[in-house]
């Protein structure tokens, strides 16, 4: 309003909210049934919004599943693991085999997760990771040691000249009658414990006994089928019967 002028100001203007016009509702029925199977139960702003994520479950260590190469970069292997989960592979164990392509598909074990790069670290199911010291050593790991020494408590061995120690009980699946005959032998062995401030390194030759003798009767029961004549082992004899190993 001017000053001075006795004109009343005009009225503001009405606003009015008019809703989005809603593509759905011009829709013939087929169309808008297709569109509900894809959505898969999830409403469409969810969607737009970026609000609708993906559920995975967490995979515990020494879970065995195959992963599809996602990408290869330098000395890593990126695979996809289902879901959400990711994992990182080395290149290097496949020192022995040809490495897979992207797109390719690997068996793997969990190893354990790694919060700070979001990813699992996983390895081939028997392969040895080389290690050059403690900063590499991880617990999980499968490594090739050598053994120096035996006692009564069980085998001293050592892996790129870090001192390690494999209580008897985790020698062999089998009852060990003479420890010495290992000594000067190299073993595969999975680091059970790794302190590198106490200098405290564990390992277990029995855990990857178990993990491949798993593996093979996984397989051996896949084939085996009724009538079949098979070659086994006694391991055990009882009254009832005997214990035989096929394999």
């Amino acid at each position: 309003m001017i000053p001075g002028d006795s004109t009343p100001a005009p009225p503001e203007p009405v606003k009015h909210n008019y809703p989005p016009p809603n593509v759905r509702d011009q829709l013939p029925p087929e169309l808008e049934q297709e569109l509900e199977a894809a959505l898969g139960g999830e409403s469409l702003d969810s969607i737009i919004d970026g609000s609708t994520t993906e559920t995975g479950e967490e995979l515990a260590p020494e879970t065995k599943l195959t992963g599809t190469v996602a990408k290869i970069h330098r000395e890593d292997i990126f695979l996809e693991l289902g879901g959400r989960n990711q994992g990182i592979l080395p290149l290097k164990q496949f020192e022995k085999a040809e490495p897979p392509e992207v797109g390719g598909q690997v068996e793997v074990i969990v190893s354990r997760f790694d919060a700070e790069q979001g990813l699992y670290e996983v390895s081939l199911p028997t392969a040895a990771v080389r290690v050059g010291n403690w900063d590499e050593v991880e617990e999980g790991q499968i490594v090739e040691v050598t053994i120096t020494g035996a006692n009564k408590g069980g085998l001293e061995c050592q892996l790129a000249g870090i001192r390690g120690f494999i209580p008897m009980g985790q020698i062999s699946i089998y009852r060990v009658e003479n420890a010495e005959e290992f000594v000067d032998k190299r073993l595969s062995c999975v680091i059970t414990e790794a302190n590198r401030s106490r200098r405290n390194l564990v390992l277990s030759h029995r855990a990857l006994m178990e993990r491949e003798r798993k593996e093979q009767r996984e397989k051996l029961l896949a084939e085996l089928k009724p009538g079949e004549i098979r070659d086994g082992v006694v391991r055990s004899l009882q009254d009832f019967g005997a214990f035989v190993d096929l394999g």
